[in-house]
């Protein structure tokens, strides 16, 4: 079995989420309904198509989940544009692992009444542990959304 995606709930097929993320034009019909900016990227998908997959696995795959396909699937898009491009990653990996520190750490001040170092720290870093995978993947889809240069193309896709 394999689970469904989280961003499953917010793309454009699912009636209770997907019109909160959708082009005003695509609520009222006008259009066909292509996965909104939002979904895309919570879904992992190609920037400029909004289909294909990123990465070449899914999250469930544990040997593998961390391969990324070179071109996109379904239009070829490259999505390495330039050498180097994902180091940037890192910057993003780094703000997620700062956010996960700062709401693990309040969380546990805030329920355990300010416990011992050694409470906050197996709970920090249990939680850096767990989470390292969605932030590798997700920073590199930030980095491929916002700084590639890659836009989505509406003449084609849209």
């Amino acid at each position: 079995h394999t689970l469904p995606a989280f961003s499953s709930l917010f793309s454009s097929g699912n009636r209770r989420w997907g019109l909160l993320f959708q082009d005003p034009q695509t609520q009222a019909g006008l259009t066909m309904a292509a996965k909104s900016y939002l979904a895309a990227m919570l879904d992992g998908s190609c920037p400029r198509c909004r289909q294909g997959k990123v990465y070449a696995y899914p999250l469930q795959h544990f040997s593998k989940r961390h391969e990324m396909n070179r071109d996109c699937p379904v239009c070829g898009q490259h999505y390495e544009v330039e050498p180097g491009l994902f180091w940037g990653a890192m910057y993003v990996s780094y703000a997620f692992s700062v956010a996960i520190s700062v709401i693990f750490g309040f969380g546990t001040f805030f329920l355990f009444n300010d416990p011992d170092v050694w409470v906050y720290l197996t709970i920090v870093i249990s939680a850096l542990i767990f989470f390292s995978p969605l932030s590798l993947r997700y920073s590199r889809i930030i980095m491929l959304y916002l700084f590639s240069g890659i836009k989505f193309d509406k003449k084609k896709f849209g």
